[in-house]
C-alpha cells in the first residue's frame, strides 16, 4: 500500500492503465493465448500481487514499470501516462531547438528540467527537500514477495475470492482464499479494526457505482455491524445473495437497501422480515477505479 494517497493524475493513470490491460486480456483471449493476469506478471517480470495493486490504482507507475507495461500491451507510453511519457523523453533525447522559441516550449523547457533534475538526486538530497518543505519524509522500498515484507509493520488481510454482488446478487458462489493483502500496521490502527475481523473479497456488478466498480476490491470489517445513523456501505447476505449496499435503519426498525446508481431501486427489509438479512460487516477500505 503506497505511503501517501495518490494523486488525481495518478488515479487517472492507473484508470488507463487498466484499461489497456482488459483490452490485452480480451485480445489474448480471442486468440486463444494465455490472458491470466499470473500470466501477465510473469512477463513484467514482478509478482502477481505488484500487478493487481498497479491496475487497481494502489501503488503509483513509474517510468521503468511503464515502459514494462507499454511492452507487454503494444501501446505508446502516453497512451497510459501523459507525464511519465515527458519524463521518458527527457531521458531518452533532448528537447528540439524549436520549442525554446515560444514561451510555451521556455515553460515546458523548465518543467522538463526540473523532472530530470529530481531523477538525479539520491535519497538523502530528496529527504532534506521534503523536510525542509515541513512534509515528514519516508522512504520508498519496493518487495517482490509477501515474505519480504517487515512483520512488524506489515499486516496481511485474508482475501477470499466470493462473486460479492454489487448487482443483482449471484445465487451460488465459490470461496477461494487467495494470496493476502498487505497493509502498513499504522494504516489498519487508523481503521480502527482488528485485523483478525478483515477480509477482502471483489465486488461484482454496478449497482454501487460511482462508489464502488465492479471488479473493485473491498476490505471488510465483520466486527462492525451497526448500521450508523447515517448510514453506512456493508457487505450483506439478502434472500441467498451476497451483495454490497448502503444501509439506513428506520425509525420503525425497518431498513432500508440502497444503491448508489439511480437506476437501481432501494429495497425497504421490514422488521418481521429481519431473519431475511444477515449484515456480514462495514466496508472500511476500496481499491480500485471508484471513489468511495
Amino acid at each position: 500500500m503506497p505511503a501517501q494517497p495518490l494523486t488525481p493524475e495518478q488515479k487517472a493513470d492507473a484508470e488507463r492503465l487498466h484499461a489497456r490491460f482488459k483490452a490485452w486480456q480480451q485480445d489474448q483471449k480471442d486468440r486463444k493465448l494465455p490472458s491470466s493476469q499470473a500470466e501477465a506478471a510473469s512477463r513484467l517480470e514482478f509478482g502477481q500481487s505488484a500487478l493487481s495493486q498497479y491496475l487497481q490504482g494502489r501503488i503509483p507507475l513509474n517510468v521503468k514499470t511503464l515502459a514494462k507495461f507499454c511492452s507487454l500491451l503494444g501501446c505508446e507510453p502516453a497512451d497510459i501516462s501523459p507525464s511519465l511519457a515527458a519524463e521518458m523523453k527527457v531521458i531518452s533525447k533532448p528537447l528540439q531547438l524549436k520549442q525554446l522559441n515560444t514561451p510555451e516550449g521556455t515553460e515546458e523547457l523548465a518543467k522538463e528540467q526540473m523532472r530530470a533534475a529530481i531523477h538525479k538526486l539520491d535519497e538523502s538530497e530528496l529527504r532534506a527537500i521534503a523536510e525542509s518543505k515541513g512534509f515528514p519524509a519516508r522512504p520508498i522500498a519496493v518487495y517482490n514477495t509477501l515474505e519480504e515484507l517487515p512483520p512488524e509493520t506489515t499486516v496481511l488481510i485474508t482475501h477470499v475470492d466470493v462473486a460479492l454482488s454489487a448487482g443483482n446478487g449471484r445465487e451460488t458462489w465459490h470461496i477461494e482464499e487467495k494470496e493476502p493483502l498487505p497493509f502498513q500496521a499504522d494504516y489498519i490502527r487508523r481503521l480502527d479494526a482488528s485485523p483478525k475481523n478483515l477480509v477482502a473479497v471483489k465486488v461484482r456488478g454496478d449497482s454501487m457505482e460511482p462508489r464502488l466498480f465492479d471488479d473493485d476490491t473491498v476490505v471488510v470489517d465483520r466486527a462492525d455491524r451497526r448500521i450508523p445513523a447515517s448510514g453506512g456501505v456493508f457487505a450483506i447476505v439478502y434472500a441467498g445473495e451476497m451483495l454490497v449496499k448502503r444501509l439506513f435503519k428506520l425509525p420503525d426498525g425497518s431498513i432500508d437497501i440502497v444503491s448508489d446508481n439511480p437506476k437501481y431501486k432501494s429495497l425497504v427489509v421490514q422488521p418481521d422480515q429481519l431473519e431475511h438479512i444477515d449484515i456480514v460487516g462495514r466496508v472500511k477500505y476500496r481499491s480500485g477505479m471508484g471513489d468511495f
